[in-house]
């Protein structure tokens, strides 16, 4: 059917599903599942409602609050959410989400375990193949061939299994979080980057995103992105007659005399020397 709650787009849907109290001693089983595009501004505050909510970030990205912390989820993360605690999400500039309410008898085993690897936001080591395996659990819906409660239940486990399986490679999956983020910043590095910002982006703790960071690079994320923006500003200095100023800000230092600064400490020759000094 299709949504109406506000700030949804009117192609958003959701199926409501009632399990059996069989079902709910046995199995795991969906209560709602279904797809939303949320619109700018949108925001959800709960006080408890009860059971767990799984999302998988396809456009856009979710500001998540639990206990007081907020993170946000980027395209491919997956958040795990105990809707039995108080809850928030919201969307700033809006976000397209495939989402589940789901409960079981272990379900609650899982979330603790997914839990303490990530809190309450990761990103997978095959995004694409989690989507389709949650798209694929959608459609059973949407095509109204729903299958006995049983096959739904393993359907949902092996889903969520996705996410434990891909922890046995830690070393593995965090170098692709840290070329992921690391790319990013080759991107972006104009852009006001906080280290919290980065390490939602790969949904990694900061402390714990700092230290993989360094460990892979041989430097911290801040460091890089120093580094990145000084050797953007080399070029400019090199090849353009922009002013120094205009440099600055156009590789995101805030003004030109924290460029400026910034430049002599890691060059040891101000932009102007290092101008002059470059084209003869």
């Amino acid at each position: 059917m299709k949504a109406i709650e506000a700030l949804v787009s009117s192609e958003s849907e959701q199926f409501f599903h009632n399990p059996s109290s069989d079902t709910k001693e046995m199995f795991f089983y969906p209560t709602i599942i279904g797809r939303y595009t949320y619109l700018p501004g949108y925001e959800k505050n709960r006080n408890r409602f009860n059971n767990f909510l799984l999302m998988f970030i396809e456009e856009g990205s979710l500001d998540i609050s639990v206990s007081g912390t907020t993170q946000r989820a980027t395209i491919g993360n997956v958040v795990w959410l105990d809707c039995y605690k108080p809850h928030s999400y919201s969307s700033e500039k809006g976000a397209r989400v495939l989402w589940m309410h789901f409960d079981g008898h272990e379900a609650r085993r899982y979330y603790e375990y997914f839990h303490k690897k990530h809190e309450n936001i990761c990103l997978p080591s095959n995004p694409l193949r989690f989507h389709s395996s949650f798209d694929s659990l959608l459609s059973l819906f949407s095509k109204n061939s729903l299958p006995e409660e049983a096959i739904l239940s393993l359907n949902i486990i092996s889903l969520l299994q996705s996410l434990f399986a891909e922890q046995k490679n830690d070393a593995e999956s965090t170098s692709a979080l840290i070329r992921r983020a690391s790319s990013y910043i080759d991107e972006h590095f104009n852009d006001n980057l906080s280290l919290e910002f980065l390490s939602d982006m790969v949904g990694l703790s900061p402390y714990y995103f700092s230290r993989a960071f360094k460990k892979e690079t041989g430097i911290s994320p801040h460091q890089y992105l120093i580094e990145t923006r000084i050797s953007s500003a080399k070029f400019y200095l090199f090849g353009s007659d922009r002013s120094i100023s205009d440099i600055a800000l156009s590789v995101g230092f805030k003004d030109e005399s924290s460029f400026c600064l910034t430049f002599r400490r890691r060059v040891g020759l101000t932009p102007k020397s290092f101008r002059e000094k470059s084209r003869k």
